[in-house]
């Protein structure tokens, strides 16, 4: 049965048989992470396994934990802080030293954290990780060991250098081919199709070879579709086919982050005296809206400054900044140039007094 010891599963819910495809990758684990050992170190220690949604990145990181028999537990980056990564490595290795096994942290979503935050939570834990280890000399050489798994759909060059410089291993996972599509439609329809599955080897060969692009996830779907407009009952290809115009494939699509911020800003280009300024090659005039442009970018950098000054929850878009700033400005201007309707009574009482005056006797 499944037990936990301080938030770790063990065993993993997947085993290492189970996960279709990625032979390299299984056999990349093992090699660079081997299992049976002390703590390499708390970096060499760290995998990161990136490739497209749905190709069994978590999969493959719960089939390695459960093939070095250690426990697992899976944490989610986006909600993560840096304190709550050092608590799960803290409390990770205690339980690895009283389950006698070694302790596997799946980190998963990396690209959808902030880069800094979860940067400054890895480099947390590769500091819980350093702290000398203190057990008992009966005890196996892995108990305490904890090894960190990141999973992401983007490459490590999106994640920013506070995080890639705390990974030991990056693998990347590709979608599978069209015999790990074939097995995985197989599997997916003997499991879920009853009486052992109706479709025969040619048939999944069929499906496996129209299916490029699809990744597991998008394959699971497509058979859940194929069983349902069967009616449950007997499979066929043809179903298969009608629910391919339901279900598209996503392997094919770049989910990479839209903005991606360089690890090193650019220099401008230094220009001299003597060289004046630059002109474009075709000699052509340099195009205004380029450097409105520019501008643009000038203040959402200096705005930027502003926000990193300030705590979140005053942090403003440098749109909002603007309007506030211009706001003020309006505002005082018209004081300058208007005059308030206190001062236009002052005025009207005084003219009404001189014309009293004057026309007494």
């Amino acid at each position: 049965g499944r037990s936990t010891e301080l938030g770790l599963q063990f065993p993993a819910r997947i085993a290492g048989e189970d996960v279709v495809g990625h032979a390299s990758v299984k056999a990349a684990l093992k090699d660079r992470v081997p299992p049976g050992v002390v703590q390499l170190s708390a970096r060499a220690d760290t995998v990161l396994l990136w490739g497209p949604p749905g190709v069994g990145k978590s999969a493959l990181a719960e089939g390695f934990a459960f093939d070095v028999r250690a426990g697992v537990r899976t944490l989610h980056a986006p909600f993560l802080t840096a304190a709550e990564m050092h608590h799960a490595c803290t409390t990770a290795r205690a339980a690895s030293i009283g389950g006698s096994r070694p302790a596997v942290l799946i980190v998963a979503d990396l690209h959808a954290a902030k880069a800094d935050v979860i940067g400054a939570g890895f480099a947390a834990c590769h500091a819980a990780l350093s702290a000398p280890l203190v057990k008992d000399a009966s005890e196996p050489a892995e108990a305490g060991r904890v090894i960190l798994i990141g999973t992401s759909s983007a490459g490590p060059e999106h994640l920013g250098w506070r995080l890639t410089n705390t990974l030991g291993h990056v693998l990347r996972v590709d979608l599978p081919g069209k015999a790990d599509r074939q097995a995985f439609v197989t599997q997916l329809e003997k499991r879920h199709g009853g009486d052992g599955g109706s479709l025969q080897a040619e048939d999944c060969a069929y499906i496996g070879k129209l299916t490029a692009d699809y990744t597991y996830s998008d394959l699971e779907v497509l058979t859940s579709r194929a069983l349902a407009l069967s009616g449950r009952g007997k499979v066929t290809t043809r179903h298969f086919e009608d629910a391919m115009a339901l279900v598209k494939p996503t392997g094919n699509l770049n989910l990479a982050p839209v903005v991606v911020a360089p690890a090193v800003e650019p220099l401008p280009e230094q220009l001299t005296a003597a060289d004046g300024p630059a002109k474009p090659a075709d000699g052509k005039p340099a195009d205004k809206g380029k450097d409105t442009e520019k501008k643009l970018e000038g203040l959402d950098a200096f705005f930027g400054m502003v926000n990193d000054i300030l705590p979140p929850f005053l942090q403003l878009p440098p749109v909002i900044w603007a309007m506030i700033i211009f706001g003020i400005l309006a505002h005082f201007m018209a004081r300058a140039t208007y005059r308030t309707p206190k001062a236009n009574k002052n005025q009207l009482r005084s003219r009404l007094w001189e014309d009293t005056r004057r026309n007494d006797p």
